[in-house]
This record gives structure tokens, C-alpha cells and sequence, in this order.
């Protein structure tokens, strides 16, 4: 005996009423695509996606954004975790069949990436299975561009490599992933300025009012994109108040998904034994960065945490507050580190200042903390060579007047000098509570 094949919307139709959380709905609630949430809709387009509990936290957090409750969002996930699918893939999708006339800019570290994730986007959209879900969102015929294309009711697509042009562009969505193609690219300096420079003065430019900026990706290094607006955030002021949604591979304190420590963020498809294999074959600080989302380490390279103490010490005689000063504004930080011998000649750090700041910042900065730190506490200024360097010592001495000052010439290669010094041992060695200013007593 035999039959008619099933209708192509049949099948769909109840391909979605199984995807849609345990089957738990009435046909009536099949038909209106919109009713779904970002988790559903990937179901429905993959019928092999087995979301777990990480992916419907992200989800949760972007439905918020195409919702307008939020405007700035970073998603911080290890690699391989799903979050392209999710959040480079479905969700514009998903956002153009609930609005076919919005506005969408994706930028990746390079053009051809970008362009590959537009080729996939416009694909969802014109396939037959989205038409029956989303019926009135349609391509525009001259739509043939895998990083440029248009929907009928005035929406588009834009793919672009970070530090691309998009003049002329405009934006309800900008969706950054992975601004940097490696993590060689992010130790980098210009490189980092670059995506800076390209982020604050062509990208936010080509938003429209009320337009949302996400950031997907992991961290690469403390002064990445990420890490810096999250510093100007913390400047208070006028700057962007950002959502952060960090997600280590494998779980620390205050876990937003509830975990318990060491916990793996993917179980199902990525085991704590297999992290911890990743872990044992990388560098301590590239671990930390790319799986943890924290750039500075529980251990560094140079020095191990488990020989500092940290605690109250009551004895500390002669203190010293040494200066590394930057030499741009947004270039590398300024950093102030207040270090006291012990009696039992042990040394003591006891607090850290770091900042970003034009010349006059930098002095009224160091002058303030001068201050709070008291006479009897000596100003170490390091002596640059050249011109410059004398002008800037002796302007920061008469400045300090009345306090105990001491310069000294910088020699050496900086690498591994003074400037590798200040970037291991304060970024490595140890975690004080005053990594952004706050106070805190490490002894070795």
C-alpha cells in the first residue's frame, strides 16, 4: 500500500513543533515564526543542533538586545564553543525575520571571514524552510553579493574586515567577531591601536539612533578591544555602559551559569579531560586569555603565585613608589607601584595604580597619589634617554617638591627590562585587588 509523499511544509512544520522546548506546544503556535525564540529557530534550521546549557544563556542574552533592552554586549567564550553558529549566524537571521528591515554590519578580523558568515546568513534567509517560517521577508532580486545583500523591505547585510571601509554604511546591529585573527596579531601594538582607532572612529560612526554593538570572541591580551572599553567603562563619565556575558571553559567563582568549580562549559561535546589536555600543551597566559577570558593569569611565566603571600604586614619599613610612565595617551599604561622592605628584609608590594591619560592627566595623577601616599614615601621616576626624558624629570620633580625624588636612567633593552618586568609581575606574578587601583599586600 501506497501513499502521497508528505508536504515539504508539512514535514517542516512539524520538524519546528518537536524542536520547540520538549514539543510542548499547539499547532496554532507552529505558524508565526516570530513567536520562537533564537534557541528554537536554530533547531529548526538544523535539525542535528543539540544546544546545551551555554547556548541558551547566550541566546537569552541576545534576544535582550534584539529587543532593544540592551545596546552593548560582549560575549566572551572559548574557541570551538559554538558561539559563531549562534551568535554569527542565527541570530541575524533570526532579528531580519522578526524586522526585514533592519540594518546589519558584521566585521571579523578579516574580510573573507566576514564575507563567509554573510554567505551563510543570506542563505538561511532565502532557503525554503525560512520562507515558510518567515513568509514576508524576501531578498531583493539584485542580492547576489555574499557579503552585500539586500532584503525587499529595505534591510541589508554587510560584511567588512576590521579597519575596512564602511562609509556611507549605516547600522541597527553591528556584529563584531573575533576582531583579531590570532593572538600574535593581539600581543601586537599597532595592531591593537588599529582595531582602536577603527572601532571608535569609523564603526560607531555608522550606527543608527538607538543602534546595538556586539562583541563576540575571546579574550587575546589585557589591552585588546575588549579590555579597553571595558577600562574607559570603568573611567565612569559618558562612555558606553557594556553587558559582559564571560564564560570560562572551565568554571571559577561567581559562575553565571551556576557551575561548580572546574566544571566544563560544553560537557557534552567538550570534557574537562579534554580541556585539560588544551591547557597542559599551551602557555599559561594564552590558556588563561583564550579559554579562561582572563588575559592575566593565576600563574605567570616568570614568577609562581604559590610563593607570594598575600596578607596584612604591619612592619614594613622604607617605601618607594616607582613610576613606569607611558609615553602616549593610548598607548601602553601608566603604572605607580608602592613596594616597602620588611624587617626581616623581605619585599612587600603594597599597592598598584595603573592608568591611560594625556601628559597633564599623568602628572595630577601622580601628584594626587604622592600625596595620599605621604613625605615619608620616596618617588622613584625612571630617566628616558634624550631631551625628552630629562624635560620630563625634572618638570615631574619640581612638581613633587618637598617629597623624597629619585631618577634613575633607563638602559637595557625594555623588553627585558623594566617594561617586561611591570608586564609580568603585575600582569602575571600576581592578582592583587589593586590591579585597577585598589590596595593589597603580596610578599616574597
Amino acid at each position: 500500500m501506497s501513499g502521497q509523499p508528505p508536504e515539504v511544509a508539512d514535514v517542516l512544520r512539524e520538524r519546528l513543533r518537536r524542536a520547540v522546548v520538549g514539543g510542548r506546544v499547539d499547532e496554532e503556535s507552529v505558524e508565526p515564526g516570530r513567536r520562537y525564540g533564537l534557541i528554537e529557530f536554530t533547531r529548526y534550521r538544523m535539525s542535528k543542533y543539540r544546544p546545551s546549557k551555554v547556548h541558551r544563556y547566550i541566546a537569552e542574552q541576545l534576544e535582550r538586545v534584539e529587543r532593544g533592552e540592551v545596546d552593548r554586549m560582549m560575549i566572551r567564550v572559548a574557541p570551538r564553543h559554538g558561539k559563531t553558529e549562534l551568535s554569527g549566524r542565527s541570530f541575524p537571521a533570526y532579528c531580519l525575520g522578526r524586522d526585514p528591515s533592519r540594518q546589519f554590519i558584521c566585521a571579523s578580523a578579516s574580510s573573507s571571514l566576514a564575507s563567509d558568515i554573510g554567505r551563510d546568513v543570506r542563505n538561511i534567509v532565502r532557503s525554503e524552510a525560512y520562507q515558510l517560517i518567515y513568509p514576508n521577508v524576501s531578498l531583493s532580486k539584485d542580492s547576489k553579493a555574499a557579503g552585500r545583500w539586500n532584503t525587499a523591505a529595505g534591510g541589508c547585510w554587510y560584511s567588512v574586515g576590521v579597519d575596512g571601509d564602511i562609509l556611507g554604511r549605516g547600522a541597527d546591529i553591528a556584529v563584531i567577531d573575533d576582531p583579531f585573527g590570532s593572538m600574535q596579531d593581539a600581543q601586537s601594538a599597532t595592531m591593537r591601536d588599529r582595531v582602536w582607532s577603527w572601532f571608535n572612529g569609523t564603526l560607531l560612526n555608522r550606527l543608527e539612533p538607538g543602534g546595538a554593538v556586539i562583541i563576540i570572541g575571546h579574550r587575546l591580551h589585557e589591552d585588546d578591544l575588549q579590555g579597553r572599553l571595558e577600562e574607559r567603562m570603568r573611567a565612569g563619565g559618558d562612555y558606553d555602559r557594556w553587558e559582559i556575558v564571560e564564560l570560562p571553559a572551565l568554571a571559577e567563582g561567581d559562575d553565571p551559569l551556576d557551575r561548580e568549580e572546574g566544571e566544563p562549559l560544553w560537557p557534552e561535546r567538550v570534557s574537562r579531560e579534554q580541556l585539560e589536555r588544551t591547557r597542559s600543551n599551551m602557555f599559561g597566559r594564552d590558556w588563561s586569555a583564550l579559554y579562561q577570558q582572563r588575559p592575566i593569569p593565576e600563574e605567570g611565566e616568570f614568577f609562581a603565585v604559590d610563593n607570594l603571600a598575600v596578607k596584612d604586614v604591619p612592619d614594613v619599613g622604607q617605601k618607594v613608589r616607582a613610576w613606569d610612565l607611558a609615553s602616549t595617551k593610548g598607548g601602553d599604561w601608566t603604572v605607580g607601584v608602592r613596594m616597602g622592605r620588611t624587617r626581616d628584609n623581605k619585599f612587600a608590594i603594597e599597592h598598584v595604580l595603573r592608568f591611560r591619560g594625556r601628559p597633564d592627566e599623568v602628572e595630577d595623577r601622580i601628584l594626587e597619589t604622592a600625596r595620599a601616599d605621604g613625605r615619608t614615601v620616596r618617588v622613584a621616576l625612571p630617566k628616558d634617554p634624550g631631551q625628552a626624558g630629562v624635560h620630563q624629570v625634572l618638570s615631574l620633580t619640581r612638581l613633587l617638591a618637598g617629597f623624597d625624588i629619585k631618577s634613575s636612567p633607563e638602559t637595557g633593552d625594555r623588553l627585558h627590562g623594566r617594561g617586561h618586568l611591570r608586564r609580568n609581575a603585575m600582569s602575571e606574578m600576581f592578582r592583587l585587588p589593586a590591579a585597577a587601583g585598589s590596595t593589597g599586600t603580596a610578599t616574597s
